[in-house]
Protein backbone atom coordinates (compact mmCIF):
# COMPACT_ATOMS: atom_id res chain seq x y z
CA UNK A 1 0.00 0.00 0.00
CA UNK A 2 1.19 3.37 -0.69
CA UNK A 3 0.76 6.93 0.95
CA UNK A 4 1.19 10.29 0.40
CA UNK A 5 1.19 12.89 2.82
CA UNK A 6 1.03 16.50 1.54
CA UNK A 7 2.40 19.32 4.00
CA UNK A 8 1.41 22.86 2.66
CA UNK A 9 3.88 25.75 4.27
CA UNK A 10 2.78 29.16 5.85
CA UNK A 11 4.24 30.55 2.18
CA UNK A 12 1.83 28.69 0.07
CA UNK A 13 -1.47 29.33 2.50
CA UNK A 14 -0.75 32.95 1.31
CA UNK A 15 -0.49 32.87 -1.70
CA UNK A 16 -4.17 31.24 -1.55
CA UNK A 17 -6.74 34.16 -1.70
CA UNK A 18 -9.62 32.24 -4.31
CA UNK A 19 -11.73 29.36 -3.82
CA UNK A 20 -10.57 28.28 -7.36
CA UNK A 21 -6.78 28.57 -6.12
CA UNK A 22 -7.43 26.20 -3.56
CA UNK A 23 -9.24 23.63 -5.33
CA UNK A 24 -6.62 24.03 -8.15
CA UNK A 25 -4.39 23.06 -5.77
CA UNK A 26 -5.79 20.23 -4.11
CA UNK A 27 -6.56 18.87 -7.90
CA UNK A 28 -3.04 19.10 -8.90
CA UNK A 29 -1.87 17.12 -5.40
CA UNK A 30 -4.45 14.29 -6.16
CA UNK A 31 -3.87 14.05 -9.97
CA UNK A 32 0.31 13.54 -8.95
CA UNK A 33 -1.13 11.00 -6.34
CA UNK A 34 -3.25 9.21 -8.72
CA UNK A 35 -0.26 9.15 -11.29
CA UNK A 36 1.38 7.34 -8.42
CA UNK A 37 -0.90 4.66 -7.87
CA UNK A 38 -1.25 6.43 -4.36
CA UNK A 39 -3.64 4.13 -2.26
CA UNK A 40 -4.04 6.52 0.57
CA UNK A 41 -3.29 10.50 0.62
CA UNK A 42 -3.34 12.10 3.23
CA UNK A 43 -3.36 16.12 4.09
CA UNK A 44 -1.88 16.45 7.84
CA UNK A 45 -2.83 20.21 9.34
CA UNK A 46 -4.95 20.63 6.68
CA UNK A 47 -8.35 21.69 8.63
CA UNK A 48 -6.11 23.53 11.39
CA UNK A 49 -4.33 25.94 8.67
CA UNK A 50 -7.82 25.72 6.52
CA UNK A 51 -9.65 27.34 9.10
CA UNK A 52 -6.71 29.60 10.30
CA UNK A 53 -6.53 31.37 7.31
CA UNK A 54 -9.91 31.71 6.30
CA UNK A 55 -9.30 35.01 6.53
CA UNK A 56 -8.00 35.52 3.21
CA UNK A 57 -9.96 33.20 1.27
CA UNK A 58 -13.10 34.28 -0.59
CA UNK A 59 -16.66 34.18 1.29
CA UNK A 60 -17.86 31.45 -1.04
CA UNK A 61 -15.52 29.00 1.31
CA UNK A 62 -16.83 30.17 4.00
CA UNK A 63 -20.38 28.67 3.79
Amino acid sequence: MKVASVEWQKSEWKRIDKTKTLVDKIKKYLGKAIEGEVDIIVFPGFTGCFFQQLSYLDRSIQS
